[in-house]
């Protein structure tokens, strides 16, 4: 595993109860930054974060981040490619 190490400001580390929870903070934005990237599935973020997938889509919830990370324009084309399959099977 490789070690980073950081400097962070002592006013943005404050908030915080001790180191770790402010490595675990780190860590989180960082492997949910990678699967918001999609460099990662959500089931690889999970895995790294030590929860079940569940969890890592609560934890995206709570950082405000998107379940479904898909370029807004892909996901019309998308739904416009679905609709008009359906309607050239009736």
């Amino acid at each position: 595993m490789t070690t980073v190490q950081i400097d962070v400001p002592d006013r943005l580390a404050l908030p915080f109860v001790n180191l770790d929870a402010l490595r675990r903070e780190i860590y989180e934005d960082f492997v949910l930054g990678m699967r918001q990237r999609g460099d990662i599935s959500l089931g690889e973020a999970a895995e790294l974060l030590g929860v079940t997938k569940r969890g890592a889509i609560e934890l995206l919830g709570k950082k405000g981040l998107a379940l479904i990370n898909a370029d807004p324009d892909d996901t019309v084309e998308g739904r416009e490619r679905l609709s008009s399959d359906r309607s050239s099977t009736k």
